[in-house]
């Protein structure tokens, strides 16, 4: 019986070994911890005001380097949005000035070409006109044309000394126009005044001297009476081809 007594004393020092090992080894390892803290942390340590101020600067580092990262990004990205700004503008401006270029180029084009026409409608003009008067001159004659050039004949009783009657021995003759009468040289004057037995009267009345005049689109003071209808024997009508 007592054996077992003192067998349970030992394991019962056993125990209490063990278990005063065990709490110093928790003491030292959750209690270190807290002391360590305690006295990094008490007041006048240099170790903890040192630490504390790493630690600060480096969360200052830290916000600082975020800011500055920040910072530049926003400015990368304001930088590329003025520039893409800037370059579609240079490119709206380049645009718009190819336009403005292209419609003066085009407007310029239509003038030459307008004008190319307008010059090419004037020369074919005055060659129609030249060939016209050239061939006008060469076809009218003193007298004998077969009718009035162009279908119409010149009103010749606005020349003082010819009436209707005369007018119409005339056209009998081929002579319609002022501009043959114009042209007539002495011995015309005198062969027409033979034909018509005037007696000097064409050079008398002056019809050349009239004709001229008339030919070259005036007026004389006897063809404005006539234009008015004040003169009795000769009419303001003008004479249809010879029949």
């Amino acid at each position: 019986m007592f054996h077992y007594f003192i067998e349970l004393v030992l394991w019962l020092l056993l125990a209490f070994f063990i278990g005063a090992i065990l709490a110093c080894l928790l003491r030292n390892l959750f209690g270190g911890v807290s002391s360590s803290e305690g006295v990094l942390g008490a007041p006048g340590s240099g170790v903890s005001k040192a630490a504390a101020g790493a630690g600060k600067a480096d969360e200052e580092a830290t916000r600082k380097a975020a800011a500055e990262k920040e910072a530049a990004e926003r400015a990368a990205a304001e930088k590329a949005a003025a520039e893409k700004a800037a370059a579609e503008k240079a490119a709206a401006e380049k645009a718009a000035a190819e336009k403005a270029a292209a419609e003066k180029a085009a407007a310029e084009k239509a003038a030459a070409e307008k004008a190319a026409a307008e010059k090419a409608a004037a020369e074919k003009a005055a060659a129609e006109k030249a060939a016209a008067e050239k061939e006008a001159a060469e076809t009218v004659k003193p007298w004998g044309l077969a009718g009035p050039i162009g279908g119409k004949a010149d009103n010749l009783t606005r020349i003082k000394g010819i009436g209707t009657k005369i007018n119409g021995i005339l056209n009998d003759l081929g002579i319609y126009h002022f501009t043959q009468i114009a042209a007539w040289t002495a011995k015309e004057v005198a062969e027409v005044d033979a034909k018509i037995k005037f007696k000097g009267r064409i050079e008398r009345e002056k019809w050349v001297e009239q004709a001229k005049v008339l030919a070259e689109g005036g007026e004389t003071e006897f063809s404005r009476r006539v234009d008015k209808g004040e003169v009795a024997t000769s009419h303001t009508h003008t004479t249809g081809p010879k029949k």
